[in-house]
């Protein structure tokens, strides 16, 4: 596969066309949010999955909170919020969120200690039979531990090829996820994969490291090492937001 392929990289506060470092446009519009509300508006049913680990887990944490505000943007819609059961190791219990005939399914493949290797293996089978319109991967902070970022780039480079062969035509976005609180080694998987997604087409990566990092790792923004808090997590979502709202 070329390297240097069209990257579309959406960045906090930076939402103007701009070429940053071979293979990558900042685009005016966060590519893969975009074809996921066309796809809203053309179908009566659409289909959300989340690839990821213990960030998006509970209620009160990134993944659940955005589909939220989804669910909220489209209030003729029932929602309908798939959680990954760790004992069933399969998709179990739903909420409901709103009410319509159209509906949106979002299927939370998130898992606590998961990496991306995790869900492409045997494990894969539980979420491949699902026709998604988007992909959300939000792993890479269970990748930091390995401070290695050439096993990183193995790592995503191999995730994405999978989730591309399953789904050739389906937009993906990537989260680069916050760093971690008492080191650097998140710098090491963001550049991963920041290099894997210029292996592919139109991978939409929305930056919630930067941000964060910039802000100095606030201890107030953290409840551990690694995980973010409640006012932590509030921050990213903001990110993730901005992109929902712009796209």
């Amino acid at each position: 596969m070329e390297l240097n392929r069209r990257v579309i990289l959406t960045l906090a506060g930076a939402c103007t066309a701009a070429t940053v470092g071979a293979g990558f446009f900042i685009s005016t519009r966060p590519l893969a949010l975009s074809q996921f509300k066309t796809a809203l508006a053309t179908k009566d049913h659409a289909d959300l999955l989340v690839i990821g680990d213990s960030t998006g887990v509970t209620k009160d944490r990134l993944i659940y909170r955005f589909g939220v505000y989804v669910a909220a943007s489209y209030p003729d819609r029932k929602t309908r919020f798939h959680w990954y059961d760790r004992d069933l190791d399969d998709f179990g219990s739903v909420t409901e969120l709103g009410a319509g005939l159209k509906t949106i399914d979002i299927y939370n493949a998130s898992r606590t200690g998961f990496r991306f290797l995790d869900w492409i293996g045997p494990r894969f089978v539980k979420i491949s039979s699902i026709e998604p319109d988007l992909v959300i991967i939000n792993v890479g902070l269970n990748s930091a531990y390995m401070k290695d970022q050439g096993k990183a780039l193995s790592e995503f480079m191999s995730g994405l090829s999978t989730v591309r062969t399953r789904w050739p035509h389906v937009p993906i976005l990537m989260n680069l996820q916050q760093p971690m609180r008492d080191d650097d080694s998140m710098a090491l998987i963001v550049a991963a994969q920041q290099e894997a997604a210029r292996q592919f087409d139109e991978i939409t990566l929305i930056d919630s490291y930067t941000p964060i990092l910039k802000a100095g790792k606030p201890k107030a923004w953290y409840a551990d090492d690694t995980h973010l808090n409640a006012l932590g997590d509030s921050k990213q979502l903001i990110v993730w937001l901005r992109h929902w709202d712009h796209a």
